[in-house]
């Protein structure tokens, strides 16, 4: 079993040498493992770049037929945990029960000092067919 690295052509390239999506072939579905998203406009407020990021890791669903029904595990990294709640009722605009398992970390900073939050994800997309 070998995974597939890849860069979605509709997402913005990788800012370093990394891929944006690994697919890991199981039986019957895939394990999709999406690196960190950042916002593509870092000078938003946090609900912004939520957004953003959200919007970002839909795209790399949407790249291997999967929705964000299919992610079972966010991880959240963000500098202001001052919007919390508000960040957790954009995020249920996203997601419908049962939610996906969730990770939720303050780090002092980000790659670039403008960004205020970064998700990764894992999914588990069943294979068509």
């Amino acid at each position: 079993m070998e995974a597939e690295l890849f860069n979605p052509a509709q997402m913005a390239s990788p800012v370093g040498p990394y891929s944006q999506v690994a697919r890991i072939p199981l039986p019957g579905a895939d394990l999709l493992v999406i690196s960190g998203q950042l916002a593509s406009d870092l000078d938003a407020d946090v609900l912004g770049q939520t957004q953003q990021a959200l919007d970002q890791l839909r795209l790399a669903l949407e790249s291997c037929g999967g929705t964000l029904r299919h992610v079972i595990k966010l991880t959240t990294f963000t500098t202001d945990l001052s919007r919390r709640d508000e960040v957790r009722a954009l995020r249920m605009r996203y997601f419908d029960e049962p939610y996906p398992a969730s990770t939720l970390v303050k780090v002092a900073a980000l790659v670039d000092p403008r960004a205020l939050v970064e998700i990764e994800a894992l999914a588990l997309v069943p294979r068509q067919g």
